[in-house]
């Protein structure tokens, strides 16, 4: 897990980034019929939305994944986006390929 915990929120516009080095990065989450939406950031600018809910619970769940050209140093930023009953958004890891 990231920073060896999960990293959860439920109130809308709050964040968790990671600054690295690498030519990709991927978010793992967890997924469930609770969870809600996060919009992804790379280095500030939005790239996408992932839903995070399923029918049943699955955990390390590759939720999105991004490359770049070539190596760099570069930054992810989860945005937890929902704002109905289930907007929980759990970040459980980056991987970061070099």
């Amino acid at each position: 897990s990231w920073r060896q915990t999960l990293t959860s929120s439920t109130t809308y516009g709050n964040t968790v980034s990671l600054t690295f080095s690498g030519r990709a990065i991927t978010l793992v989450a967890a997924k469930d019929p609770r969870r809600g939406s996060a919009q992804i950031l790379i280095d500030g600018k939005a790239v996408g939305t992932v839903s995070l809910t399923a029918g049943s619970w699955h955990g390390q769940i590759v939720s999105f994944n991004y490359e770049f050209p070539a190596v760099g140093t570069h930054t992810i930023t989860v945005k937890v986006n929902g704002t109905g009953t289930y907007r929980d958004v759990l970040v459980d890891a980056f991987v970061i390929s070099r």
